[in-house]
């Protein structure tokens, strides 16, 4: 068992009794802990467990498949989105795929405005609607301070 960070977030990789496989959990997602008499056994195949942290993350495990395409250097896209979030693949012409999973497409939404490159999301139609509502809100952010309208959300 090990405490890592990956992509910007904290998971015990561990061992899932249920599951007979390594597993990882993330951490903000744990609601309580209990104290119980299992005993801890360290596995022989730590060393081997350790290892499929190195491999690449399996996005299809997620509720949502994210696929974009990203104007930009390889260099450049990666020094934002990284291999830690996600498979970047360098399409030539300035472009770059970037693919990854995400469970709550809002999540998807906000790291995709953080980008400072123009993109064209490919899939999927939940992280576009996510994508158009944040635009939306964005807008009319916008739009309430141009008018002056900055009450809005006064109590």
């Amino acid at each position: 068992m090990r405490v890592v960070a990956r992509g910007g977030r904290w998971y015990v990789w561990a061992w899932d009794v249920d599951r007979r496989d390594w597993r990882s959990f993330r951490l903000e997602r744990m609601e309580s802990v209990e104290q119980s008499d299992w005993e801890f056994r360290p596995r022989p195949d730590l060393a081997e467990g350790l290892a499929r942290l190195d491999a690449p993350m399996q996005w299809d495990a997620h509720a949502h498949r994210v696929e974009v395409v990203v104007r930009g250097s390889m260099e450049e896209v990666g020094r934002h989105l990284g291999v830690a979030y996600g498979d970047l693949a360098d399409l030539g012409d300035g472009r770059v795929r970037y693919a990854t999973g995400v469970d709550d497409p809002a999540e998807a939404a906000a790291l995709l405005a953080w980008l400072p490159f123009d993109f064209v999301i490919e899939e999927d139609e939940a992280v576009v609607a996510a994508v158009a509502a944040l635009a939306r809100r964005l807008g009319e952010a916008a739009r309430e301070h141009l008018r002056g309208e900055r009450e809005g959300l006064a109590p």
